[in-house]
């Protein structure tokens, strides 16, 4: 029977999303130059918010480290990561 047999040489919407996310992380410049001070806090509060919206850092892991230290470190009560890059991980 070929019920629920799923042909290699497709990909169903799991295998796609999952291939343009690490095109997508791959493309992610970890080695970037840092943002240098930013003239005030409503102009840093809006380049945050902008970067955000597009990219859903927190959903896609999709990051821009230019915001961030090479130091830093993220933990909550479920996971610790230090860098940016296991953190988007």
């Amino acid at each position: 029977s070929n019920f629920m047999q799923k042909d290699d040489t497709t990909m169903d919407g799991d295998d796609e999303m999952t291939s343009a996310k690490n095109e997508a992380f791959n493309k992610i410049d970890f080695d970037a130059p840092k943002i240098s001070k930013v003239s005030d806090l409503e102009t840093l509060a809006a380049m945050l918010d902008a970067e955000l919206y597009e990219k859903e850092w927190f959903v896609t892991g999709l990051v821009n480290p230019s915001y961030f230290a090479d130091e830093f470190e993220f933990q909550d009560p479920d996971v610790k990561v230090n860098g940016i890059e296991d953190y988007a991980k």
